[in-house]
């Protein structure tokens, strides 16, 4: 199930945040075009046969989250709250979107899992277990905590 409550497409779920967006913010038509494109071009991306899966769907969904984190970030920086303030809204309607975020511990386990998996025992077999890893957990966690764990673990 991709969307709250329901189990309708990944691309209506975007539409779905365009417009609650439009609706409880004032958002500009910037923010809406940048939103469309990046769906656009993955769904006519070569080799997607104009369709978008949800897991693709996720991760252009969590960069967008991401995105809007660090922009907020850099406008508490400049002293600008009021357009920080804006970006943690937009983040948190998407994020509402997104599946629930592993925890350093489910994240453990599950790579561990993979290394058990793969028989993996060092750090030159790093990129096999992060090829698993990145697609098992694709939009439930980090890439950069995924690696990390997996450094960790291998060392």
């Amino acid at each position: 199930m991709f969307s709250k409550g329901t189990n309708i497409s990944a691309y209506t779920t975007i539409f779905y945040i365009i417009s609650y967006f439009s609706q409880n913010f004032n958002i500009s038509r910037k923010f809406q075009t940048f939103v469309k494109k990046y769906f656009i071009e993955a769904k006519t991306a070569p080799g997607n046969n104009d369709e978008l899966s949800d897991a693709e769907a996720l991760k252009i969904l969590a960069k967008l989250a991401k995105q809007s984190h660090e922009s907020a970030a850099l406008f508490q920086e400049k002293g600008r709250s009021e357009l920080a303030e804006e970006e943690l809204a937009q983040a948190a309607v998407i994020e509402g979107y997104l599946p629930k975020a592993l925890t350093p511990e489910e994240i453990e386990k599950a790579v561990a899992a993979i290394i058990q998996e793969t028989g993996a025992t060092s750090m030159k077999e790093m990129g096999k277990v992060m090829g698993i890893a990145s697609r098992q957990l694709a939009g439930k966690a980090d890439g950069k905590s995924v690696a990390d764990t997996v450094k960790r673990l291998l060392s």
